[in-house]
Parts: C-alpha cells; sequence; structure tokens
C-alpha cells in the first residue's frame, strides 16, 4: 500500500454556518482559508498551525475526521480488500476541492480520507 498521510484535520457538524463563522473568526480568531457552498456548506479555517473543518454536510457517526493523503485509490482498495470491510459511505469522488471518499470505522466514526489531486 503506498501512499503518505499529510495531515488529520477535525470535521465540526454544525448547524448554521453564518453564525460559526462569526464565532470562530470573529471571537476565537480563526482565519477562513477556504469555502464552499456546493454541497450546503463547508469551510476550511486555521489558527496558527491549527486547522479545522467546519460542514453543516449531514453526517454519521459520532465522529468525523479529514485525513489528507497522497492517493486515496490505495487507502479504497485497501478497505474493500479486507475480510469484512468498514462500510464505505461513497467511492473516491472527484469533487471541487479534492478526490475524496469517506468510510465508517467499527464505532460509527467517519473517515474522511482525502486528496488534491
Amino acid at each position: 500500500m503506498s501512499y503518505q498521510v499529510e495531515n488529520a484535520i477535525p470535521v465540526l457538524r454544525i448547524a448554521n454556518m453564518e453564525r460559526s463563522l462569526a464565532f470562530y473568526v470573529d471571537v476565537l480568531g480563526f482565519e477562513i482559508e477556504w469555502q464552499g457552498e456546493q454541497t450546503g456548506g463547508i469551510a476550511g479555517l486555521r489558527r496558527d498551525n491549527a486547522p479545522v473543518m467546519l460542514t453543516t454536510l449531514d453526517g454519521s457517526g459520532p465522529g468525523m475526521v479529514w485525513i489528507g493523503v497522497s492517493d486515496v485509490r490505495p487507502i479504497h482498495a485497501a478497505i474493500l480488500a479486507m475480510p469484512q470491510p468498514m462500510e464505505v459511505l461513497y467511492p473516491p469522488t472527484r469533487n471541487s476541492y479534492a478526490a475524496d471518499f469517506q468510510v465508517k470505522d467499527a464505532d460509527g466514526n467517519v473517515l474522511w480520507f482525502g486528496c488534491g489531486e
């Protein structure tokens, strides 16, 4: 399996993007690095060297983490090859922000793998 983990970013589910951005930017001092509206609302924020993503996307599981990798395909293939593979929520998909896919771990947490290619 050949890929490199580049980062891991907490993804926080929120109800209202405008309200949450006001809190994270105006109160906590985060800066908006990027924002997308195509899927209901998603934004990447950073304060110092600490990134966080906010999303209004409806997800499953008690938690979610973005794991930036060099290539999503080897990870997806390894998951499918498991004797009892985890639940893949959607296969690798090319979006405007990244190539990505999501999978649930055994406890229902969502691992959101993505790469810039």
